[in-house]
């Protein structure tokens, strides 16, 4: 909100009395409208909070499981690391003797062996 304006002040031009004003002087309030659907629209409440506060109901409402859900995400991630550092490291050992058998006659490490047809 600009500097100055305060939450009352936003609230005002939302309050029932200037709602029945616009709603009472529109070009059609006549049409199309029962008693009972004005009634109803005009019993309506317009809450305006601050923006850095958010929406408090729906952050009570959901907060508590949005963070269940980002631990047991976190948790699912941290386990796929790990079990491709698993994998990683079961190739490196069962290479270890082909590596050394290569290096020790010359070839280097990183060249394929043949194909055998």
């Amino acid at each position: 909100m600009k500097s100055g304006y305060t939450v009352a002040s936003a609230t005002a031009p939302c309050s029932r009395s200037s709602s029945v004003s616009s709603a009472r002087n529109s070009p059609n309030a006549d049409e199309g409208r029962s008693k009972y659907n004005e009634d109803r629209f005009l019993q309506r409440k317009v809450r305006v909070e601050p923006a850095a506060n958010g929406y408090s109901q729906m952050r009570r409402d959901y907060g508590t499981a949005l963070i269940v859900l980002m631990a047991m995400v976190g948790l699912v991630l941290l386990i796929a690391c790990f079990n491709v550092a698993n994998l990683l490291i079961a190739r490196a050992i069962a290479r270890q003797k082909e590596v050394a058998v290569r290096l020790a006659v010359g070839a280097s490490s990183a060249t394929p062996p043949p194909v055998a047809d």
